[in-house]
Protein backbone atom coordinates (compact mmCIF):
# COMPACT_ATOMS: atom_id res chain seq x y z
CA UNK A 1 0.00 0.00 0.00
CA UNK A 2 1.30 3.43 -0.87
CA UNK A 3 -0.16 6.19 1.27
CA UNK A 4 2.79 8.57 1.08
CA UNK A 5 1.79 12.17 1.52
CA UNK A 6 3.60 15.33 2.50
CA UNK A 7 2.41 15.14 6.10
CA UNK A 8 5.71 14.35 7.81
CA UNK A 9 5.44 17.37 10.12
CA UNK A 10 3.77 17.02 13.50
CA UNK A 11 1.62 20.17 13.41
CA UNK A 12 -0.56 20.41 10.32
CA UNK A 13 -3.28 22.93 9.54
CA UNK A 14 -5.92 22.37 6.85
CA UNK A 15 -7.98 25.39 5.84
CA UNK A 16 -10.84 24.78 3.45
CA UNK A 17 -12.68 27.36 1.38
CA UNK A 18 -15.72 25.04 1.33
CA UNK A 19 -17.35 22.59 3.70
CA UNK A 20 -15.78 19.15 3.50
CA UNK A 21 -17.94 16.05 3.24
CA UNK A 22 -16.53 12.91 4.80
CA UNK A 23 -17.53 10.87 1.75
CA UNK A 24 -15.36 13.14 -0.41
CA UNK A 25 -12.31 13.82 1.71
CA UNK A 26 -9.35 15.77 0.31
CA UNK A 27 -6.24 13.69 -0.33
CA UNK A 28 -4.29 15.06 2.61
CA UNK A 29 -6.99 14.07 5.13
CA UNK A 30 -7.59 10.69 3.52
CA UNK A 31 -3.88 9.86 3.47
CA UNK A 32 -3.41 11.15 7.00
CA UNK A 33 -5.94 8.54 8.14
CA UNK A 34 -4.94 5.63 5.88
CA UNK A 35 -1.20 6.06 6.33
CA UNK A 36 -1.64 6.02 10.09
CA UNK A 37 -3.84 2.92 10.06
CA UNK A 38 -1.53 1.09 7.67
CA UNK A 39 1.37 1.70 10.06
CA UNK A 40 -0.78 0.49 12.97
CA UNK A 41 -0.98 3.92 14.56
CA UNK A 42 -4.03 4.90 16.52
CA UNK A 43 -6.14 7.43 14.59
CA UNK A 44 -8.64 9.64 16.43
CA UNK A 45 -11.12 12.02 14.78
CA UNK A 46 -12.43 14.73 17.12
CA UNK A 47 -15.56 16.08 15.46
CA UNK A 48 -19.11 17.28 16.01
CA UNK A 49 -20.33 15.33 12.99
CA UNK A 50 -21.49 11.72 13.32
CA UNK A 51 -19.74 10.69 10.11
CA UNK A 52 -19.11 7.05 10.94
CA UNK A 53 -21.89 5.91 8.59
CA UNK A 54 -19.87 6.94 5.55
CA UNK A 55 -16.57 5.40 6.58
CA UNK A 56 -16.41 3.03 3.63
CA UNK A 57 -16.41 6.07 1.34
CA UNK A 58 -13.12 7.34 2.76
CA UNK A 59 -11.51 4.81 0.47
CA UNK A 60 -13.54 1.91 -0.85
CA UNK A 61 -10.35 0.15 -1.90
CA UNK A 62 -9.20 0.01 1.74
CA UNK A 63 -12.55 -0.46 3.47
CA UNK A 64 -11.32 -3.69 5.13
CA UNK A 65 -8.47 -1.75 6.73
CA UNK A 66 -10.96 0.82 8.02
CA UNK A 67 -13.45 -1.72 9.38
CA UNK A 68 -10.74 -3.82 11.02
CA UNK A 69 -9.27 -0.70 12.60
CA UNK A 70 -12.69 0.21 13.99
CA UNK A 71 -13.15 -3.30 15.33
CA UNK A 72 -9.89 -3.27 17.28
CA UNK A 73 -10.45 0.39 18.24
CA UNK A 74 -7.40 1.65 16.37
CA UNK A 75 -9.70 4.12 14.59
CA UNK A 76 -11.89 6.14 16.95
CA UNK A 77 -14.38 8.97 16.65
CA UNK A 78 -14.80 11.35 19.57
CA UNK A 79 -17.99 13.37 19.13
CA UNK A 80 -18.47 16.75 20.81
CA UNK A 81 -21.30 19.28 20.94
CA UNK A 82 -20.28 22.34 18.93
CA UNK A 83 -23.05 24.47 20.46
CA UNK A 84 -21.68 24.19 23.98
CA UNK A 85 -18.00 23.65 23.18
CA UNK A 86 -15.21 25.61 24.86
CA UNK A 87 -11.57 24.97 25.76
CA UNK A 88 -12.68 23.35 29.04
CA UNK A 89 -15.33 21.03 27.58
CA UNK A 90 -15.30 17.54 29.06
CA UNK A 91 -14.83 15.70 25.74
CA UNK A 92 -11.91 17.93 24.81
CA UNK A 93 -10.24 17.68 28.22
CA UNK A 94 -10.59 13.89 28.31
CA UNK A 95 -8.95 13.52 24.90
CA UNK A 96 -6.11 15.85 25.90
CA UNK A 97 -5.50 13.77 29.02
CA UNK A 98 -5.49 10.61 26.93
CA UNK A 99 -2.89 11.75 24.41
CA UNK A 100 -0.82 13.37 27.15
CA UNK A 101 -0.52 10.06 29.00
CA UNK A 102 -0.24 7.76 25.97
CA UNK A 103 2.91 6.00 24.80
CA UNK A 104 1.31 4.96 21.50
CA UNK A 105 1.85 6.56 18.11
CA UNK A 106 -1.32 8.59 17.57
CA UNK A 107 -2.68 10.74 14.77
CA UNK A 108 -5.48 13.14 15.69
CA UNK A 109 -7.74 15.09 13.34
CA UNK A 110 -9.26 18.06 15.16
CA UNK A 111 -12.35 19.12 13.22
CA UNK A 112 -13.16 22.64 14.44
CA UNK A 113 -15.02 23.65 11.29
CA UNK A 114 -18.48 24.11 12.85
CA UNK A 115 -17.10 26.13 15.75
CA UNK A 116 -15.36 28.78 13.66
CA UNK A 117 -18.44 29.00 11.43
CA UNK A 118 -20.72 29.61 14.41
CA UNK A 119 -18.57 32.10 16.35
CA UNK A 120 -16.87 33.77 13.37
CA UNK A 121 -13.40 34.10 14.91
CA UNK A 122 -10.30 32.06 15.61
CA UNK A 123 -9.68 33.00 19.27
CA UNK A 124 -11.33 29.97 20.86
CA UNK A 125 -9.56 27.58 18.50
CA UNK A 126 -6.27 29.32 19.23
CA UNK A 127 -6.75 28.58 22.95
CA UNK A 128 -7.47 24.94 22.10
CA UNK A 129 -4.39 24.66 19.90
CA UNK A 130 -2.14 25.85 22.71
CA UNK A 131 -3.52 23.10 24.95
CA UNK A 132 -3.25 20.47 22.22
CA UNK A 133 0.39 21.19 21.47
CA UNK A 134 1.33 21.40 25.15
CA UNK A 135 -0.10 17.89 25.66
CA UNK A 136 1.46 16.35 22.54
CA UNK A 137 4.78 14.56 22.83
CA UNK A 138 6.89 13.31 19.93
CA UNK A 139 4.62 10.31 19.20
CA UNK A 140 1.57 12.53 18.52
CA UNK A 141 0.81 14.02 15.11
CA UNK A 142 -1.98 16.62 14.98
CA UNK A 143 -3.99 17.82 12.00
CA UNK A 144 -6.36 20.73 12.61
CA UNK A 145 -9.18 21.47 10.17
CA UNK A 146 -11.01 24.83 10.01
CA UNK A 147 -13.10 26.74 7.49
CA UNK A 148 -11.59 29.81 5.84
CA UNK A 149 -13.29 33.01 6.97
CA UNK A 150 -12.49 36.69 7.21
CA UNK A 151 -10.52 36.59 10.46
CA UNK A 152 -8.64 39.32 12.27
CA UNK A 153 -5.39 39.41 10.29
CA UNK A 154 -2.92 39.58 13.19
CA UNK A 155 -4.72 36.92 15.24
CA UNK A 156 -4.94 34.65 12.23
CA UNK A 157 -1.27 35.14 11.44
CA UNK A 158 -0.24 34.24 15.00
CA UNK A 159 -2.54 31.23 14.85
CA UNK A 160 -1.05 29.94 11.59
CA UNK A 161 2.52 30.41 12.79
CA UNK A 162 1.97 27.76 15.46
CA UNK A 163 1.95 25.08 12.74
CA UNK A 164 4.69 23.46 10.66
CA UNK A 165 2.74 23.29 7.42
CA UNK A 166 -0.54 24.62 6.04
CA UNK A 167 -2.72 22.93 3.43
CA UNK A 168 -5.23 25.10 1.59
CA UNK A 169 -8.17 23.07 0.30
CA UNK A 170 -9.86 25.03 -2.46
CA UNK A 171 -12.50 23.08 -4.38
CA UNK A 172 -10.49 20.36 -6.14
CA UNK A 173 -7.09 21.89 -5.45
CA UNK A 174 -4.79 21.21 -2.52
CA UNK A 175 -1.88 23.59 -2.00
CA UNK A 176 0.65 23.21 0.81
CA UNK A 177 2.92 25.86 2.27
CA UNK A 178 5.79 25.90 4.71
CA UNK A 179 4.71 28.29 7.46
CA UNK A 180 8.12 29.75 8.22
CA UNK A 181 8.84 30.62 4.60
CA UNK A 182 5.47 31.44 3.07
CA UNK A 183 3.11 32.65 5.77
CA UNK A 184 2.46 36.02 4.10
CA UNK A 185 1.51 34.33 0.83
CA UNK A 186 -0.84 31.96 2.65
CA UNK A 187 -2.61 34.76 4.49
CA UNK A 188 -2.98 36.87 1.35
CA UNK A 189 -4.59 33.98 -0.56
CA UNK A 190 -6.93 33.04 2.28
CA UNK A 191 -8.07 36.53 3.22
CA UNK A 192 -8.61 37.52 -0.42
CA UNK A 193 -10.73 34.43 -0.92
CA UNK A 194 -12.76 35.08 2.25
CA UNK A 195 -13.43 38.71 1.32
CA UNK A 196 -14.53 37.72 -2.18
CA UNK A 197 -16.85 35.08 -0.76
CA UNK A 198 -18.34 37.64 1.64
CA UNK A 199 -18.95 40.13 -1.19
CA UNK A 200 -20.63 37.47 -3.31
CA UNK A 201 -22.92 36.41 -0.46
CA UNK A 202 -23.83 40.06 0.18
CA UNK A 203 -24.73 40.58 -3.47
CA UNK A 204 -27.01 37.55 -3.39
CA UNK A 205 -29.03 39.14 -0.59
CA UNK A 206 -29.99 42.03 -2.88
CA UNK A 207 -30.86 40.01 -5.97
Amino acid sequence: MNFKCDVKDDKLLCISTEDIKFNNLPKVLKKFILEGLNNEYEVIVFTDDAICENLEKVSYEYKDLIYNSLRVKRLKFEIYNSLSFNENSLEFTELLNYINNSNFNIRVIWDFNSIVKSIGNIELIDKCIKKIFSCSNKNIKNLVYVKNMSYNFNLFKDFCKKFDKIFILDRYREINFSVNEEIEKVLWILQSNAQLEYKNSTLLLFE
